[in-house]
């Protein structure tokens, strides 16, 4: 099993727009056969005005998250949003306990 830990940075302005383009990808991608989990956090930082989100998502394994990066709704999401992302750090984690 393969977690992947996303967190991503949006300043507060593009928050209304970026906030339902998120969750319409997280919900979509629990529809795929490689994803078992896929969560959502938020926080506001409210010294530099941003929010930052953190995506928990479990997939089979790497092979069914490169599936993910190539359907039509993530590389929809992946285009609307470039350009609102002020950071975005991916990491990969093997599951070793649940």
């Amino acid at each position: 099993m393969l977690t992947v830990l996303v967190k991503m940075v949006v300043d507060e302005n593009d928050y209304p727009r970026f906030k339902p383009l998120l969750l319409s990808n997280a919900a979509t991608s629990l529809t795929e056969p490689g994803c078992d989990f896929f969560s959502v956090s938020e926080m506001t930082n409210e010294e530099s005005h941003q929010v930052e989100f953190l995506l928990y998502e479990e997939y089979k394994d790497m092979e069914a998250f490169k599936v993910h990066l190539k359907t039509a709704h993530f590389l929809s999401f992946d285009a609307e949003t470039a350009g609102m992302l002020v950071s975005k750090d991916v990491m990969f984690y093997d599951l070793i306990q649940k």
